[in-house]
């Protein structure tokens, strides 16, 4: 794999894979690592941890799991976008909900009013606008992207 060392981006999900080599992580700039859709089985290969640039590493519906402690689950901790199992070896299953996460998002941009042109924030989460009151939510004006 020596020649694909400036691979930015590998999709090997559905392939049917029991193993991955070694010497995938030595792929120091990988971004994106989908290895989902796999019979992958056992602990999360301590080799991967060399991906230390991986904004991106899926590996749901697979049987991977993560060690409770040690460099993979840190290593898994410094990833912004992981999809996994929620597996941790040797606990029962669902013992583990932070496996899938996401990190906290950037301020979301300014919206204007498309009917006054002021900025203003986007509105907050759903939970919030389902606690408008539904006469609120009808006559909200239209919103469009600055």
């Amino acid at each position: 794999m020596g020649s694909l060392s400036t691979l930015r981006f590998l999709s090997l999900e559905s392939n049917q894979l029991t193993d991955v080599s070694d010497e995938l992580g030595t792929l120091a700039a990988l971004e994106a690592l989908h290895l989902h859709s796999n019979l992958l089985s056992g602990e999360i290969p301590a080799s991967l941890t060399g991906l230390t640039g991986l904004g991106t590493f899926s590996f749901n519906d697979t049987q991977w799991c993560a060690p409770a402690s040690g460099a993979v689950p840190a290593w898994l901790d410094q990833i912004p976008a992981v999809y996994g199992t929620g597996f941790i070896c040797g606990q029962a299953l669902g013992s583990l909900g932070g496996m899938r996460k996401r990190r906290p998002r950037a301020p979301l941009p300014a919206y204007k009013l498309a009917c006054t042109g002021r900025a203003v924030p986007l509105p907050g989460s759903i939970s919030q606008q389902r606690r408008r009151s539904r006469a609120a939510r009808m006559s909200s004006p239209v919103w469009a992207r600055v």
